[in-house]
């Protein structure tokens, strides 16, 4: 009886290579029980939880951590802003998937 290799992560050389690019944001989740139609606190509270940035970024085997250089929020700028990330492909998922998920898709 032979038994199957297991399958081997990509190197964090290969996933730096593979991660350049230009990605579409498809959807964006965050898995809370806020409402389709908020009452007014409740659109307050969205609004003031709205996060924005962009900067340089960092990846390892782990987290894609942005370098924070413009923000909705100031406070944010010049912090470092660490993600976890899986790549399957043209894919890219963004969040820890049980509170929040983020899925690009690879601009061709």
């Amino acid at each position: 009886m032979t038994s199957k290799p297991k399958p081997t992560k990509p190197s964090l050389k290969s996933l730096q290579k593979q991660i350049v690019g230009t990605w579409r944001l498809i959807s964006a989740e965050d898995r809370s029980s806020t409402p389709d139609s908020p009452t007014p606190e409740d659109a307050l509270a969205i609004f003031n939880a709205y996060i924005a940035y962009y900067g340089t970024y960092t990846i390892d085997e782990a987290n894609i951590t942005v370098q924070v250089e413009g923000a909705w929020d100031p406070s944010q700028v010049d912090t470092a802003q660490a993600r976890p990330y899986e790549l399957r492909g043209d894919t890219l998922i963004i969040g820890d998937q049980v509170t929040y998920k983020r899925t690009l898709k690879r601009v061709k």
